[in-house]
């Protein structure tokens, strides 16, 4: 903490008495913090005193049968209990896990014989044996009915290995298809089993 925050009651490093195991994600118990009655705001403070989020507001108030004693000795005669509603302040809450589907589009619905075919695929494995094969419309996944197919790790139109196999666009040259109705799908791990996207249809 920096001695330039002169309005700071109190304070923690979220390494210290925190519920849970995250450092990005957690709950810190402030026991008995000494504070009055009165309002109050947290903020979270990164390293060098950067600011990242607050205020969380909340309110001290006076019990409606009891005095509020957060600092308690031992009693003469019969022991104070703290309120039942004390102040709870949420900091932030954790972002959603689930991720998105895979995808898998061509660039236009109707090619010649000499245009290039380019299927983009998105949220994939990440794996470079992932692929995409291109089928009769319609056909079962079996290899007699695959006309053409790679691997996303080849013939990158971008060919920046640096982005990964999880997205990128797949180029079909010289492909070889006649005039007809064709669809491309997303497969992962050199399996036909492992279907992730489909049918772009074209």
């Amino acid at each position: 903490a920096s001695s330039a925050l002169s309005d700071l009651l109190v304070w923690q490093y979220v390494t210290s008495n925190i519920e849970g195991d995250s450092l990005k994600d957690g709950t810190i118990n402030f026991p008995d913090p000494g504070l009055e009655i009165g309002d109050y705001e947290a903020h979270f403070i990164g390293s060098d005193n950067v600011y990242l989020a607050g205020p969380a507001f909340f309110t001290i108030v006076l019990p409606t049968t009891r005095p509020l004693i957060l600092r308690t000795t031992t009693p003469s005669i019969s022991p104070l209990t703290l309120p039942t509603v004390t102040p709870f302040v949420t900091l932030s809450t954790k972002p959603s896990t689930t991720p998105p589907d895979p995808l898998v589009t061509v660039d236009k619905k109707n090619y010649t014989f000499c245009d290039d075919i380019l299927v983009s695929y998105a949220n994939g494995t990440g794996n470079a044996d992932d692929w995409i094969g291109i089928f009769p419309a319609s056909a079962a996944f079996e290899a007699n009915n695959l006309l053409t197919w790679q691997y996303v790790a080849n013939n990158r139109e971008d060919d920046d290995s640096d982005k990964g196999f999880k997205d990128g666009t797949i180029v079909f040259s010289n492909h070889g298809l006649e005039i007809g109705d064709y669809e491309a799908h997303f497969f992962g791990y050199n399996d036909f089993n492992a279907f992730l996207a489909g049918p772009a249809l074209f």
